[in-house]
């Protein structure tokens, strides 16, 4: 056992060590005064981050990370392999502590449901949630136990180093920003609590509109802080500074809530896993609409995960090569959108006006007219002045992005499109209005 005195910086350092080494095996975490009771395992194959799980949230935590960076996952499919990988697991509890995280990976990534970059991404997201819920604990103690993987496993993991670096900068935000007021305040707050609103009509008095309406869909008592900032798609940081003096009012509080809970398929009626959240508030029958993650789909009802009116699912895409059109649609047709693909922009405006977008990817190169002069004229045209206008270019420069800047357009992506470009940018511009929250510090 390896009891650290600095918390967070004595367990980066042991990850990098780890990396250093080649390891194989599984780092458990837990805090010094609970030495028995075990908050996560990292687990490492030649050096390299396979999984990080979370013991307390494990089903939150793994849908939350696919729904950031792979949501292809987030369908019936997937959830129904998890739902028989879990009910193998629960029916063999000596193997129970297996990471059936990395065999979902291994089987998306066989299949080129995600790419690699999807799945780093994971990795990632599970990092930062890692990072962040020890970031003000002084003592960890570790423990590190050889366990080989497959061989066969075509998964085999992200250096540390690849992925360290953003969320040590999110955590000295953390430390900077919120460490002294929840010290000061001898506020113990764990990021899995969920809230409920104690003084509606105080809380609406204190807060926007737009603001009052998200937190009273989403500070129901079923969602943590991590849903509720995956939700309202804010920085962590700046949503907990906008959430604390309300907590201190004692206008909201906190609650306790558990994992996600996984029931396999009924054999003659059910297709697919359903998960239901646990606790007093969660229904109680396979016969009544199952929760999910914020945001995400009943079973079975052919929507996406992602929660948007109908009418606004078709995303167009201004440019004069089909491969970049076919390499969007490929990204954008699990997520639920139907992708508008124009290859003349002048001839192409009555389709626009028709269709009624509600995002549009524009290249900057082509034939007739060059994106920046369009992009113009779409600002200039009352359809399309509040529609989010993305830049595609080849070129990534700084003047290219100030021309863009100044045109209109809303942001700028690279050539060629990836998941996790593209992903982002719908992430960012395609959620409901939550303004009156601050996004960063």
């Amino acid at each position: 056992m390896n009891v650290d005195a600095n918390g967070l910086t004595k367990l980066v350092q042991n990850l990098k060590v780890l990396q250093a080494k080649d390891a194989t095996g599984k780092l458990t975490i837990a805090l010094a005064n609970a030495p028995d009771r075990m908050l996560w395992q990292v687990c490492f194959n030649n050096g390299q981050l396979l999984w990080i799980t979370s013991c307390e949230h494990r089903v939150r935590g793994w849908l939350r990370a696919l729904k950031q960076a792979a949501p292809q996952l987030v369908q019936e499919y997937w959830l129904t392999e998890m739902s028989e990988l879990l009910t193998s697991a629960q029916a063999k509890p000596q193997e129970h502590d297996s990471c059936w995280e990395i065999q979902l990976l291994n089987q998306a990534l066989c299949s080129q449901t995600i790419t690699r970059q999807q799945a780093q991404a994971v990795i990632q997201t599970r990092l930062q949630e890692l990072c962040l819920s020890l970031v003000d604990k002084p003592q960890l103690s570790l423990n590190w136990l050889v366990f080989p993987y497959e061989a066969e496993s075509i998964w085999m993991g992200v250096a540390v180093d690849q992925v360290i670096k953003p969320v040590l900068e999110l955590c000295q935000q953390w430390r900077t920003q919120l460490s002294p007021q929840l010290q000061a305040d001898s506020m113990r707050i764990s990021l899995n609590h969920a809230l409920v609103v104690l003084q509606p009509e105080r809380l609406a008095q204190k807060v926007p509109a737009p603001v009052h309406s998200a937190l009273s869909r989403l500070l129901n008592g079923r969602h943590s802080f991590w849903d509720i900032a995956q939700q309202m798609q804010k920085p962590l940081v700046p949503l907990m500074q906008f959430l604390l003096p309300l907590l201190q009012e004692e206008l909201i509080q906190l609650r306790e809530i558990p994992d996600l809970k996984v029931q396999s398929p009924k054999p003659s009626t059910e297709s697919s896993a359903t998960f239901l959240n646990g606790g007093d508030r969660a229904p109680s029958s396979l016969d009544q609409p199952p929760t999910l993650l914020p945001g995400a789909f009943p079973l079975g009802s052919g929507t996406s995960f992602l929660s948007h009116p109908s009418s606004r699912r078709i995303i167009a895409c201004i440019d004069d090569s089909p491969v970049v059109a076919k390499e969007l649609e490929a990204i954008l047709k699990p997520m639920g959108y139907s992708l508008l693909h124009i290859v003349d922009p002048v001839q192409g405006v009555s389709h626009l006006l028709k269709q009624k977008p509600a995002l549009i990817f524009l290249d900057v190169m082509m034939p007739n007219i060059n994106g920046y002069e369009f992009c113009t004229f779409l600002r200039k045209t009352a359809a399309f002045k509040e529609v989010p206008i993305v830049m595609l270019t080849s070129h990534n420069g700084i003047f290219d992005r100030m021309r863009a800047k100044n045109v209109g357009s809303s942001d700028f992506m690279s050539k060629p499109p990836t998941p996790s470009k593209v992903i982002m940018i719908i992430n960012k511009y395609l959620t409901p209005s939550t303004a009156g929250i601050p996004s960063s510090s």
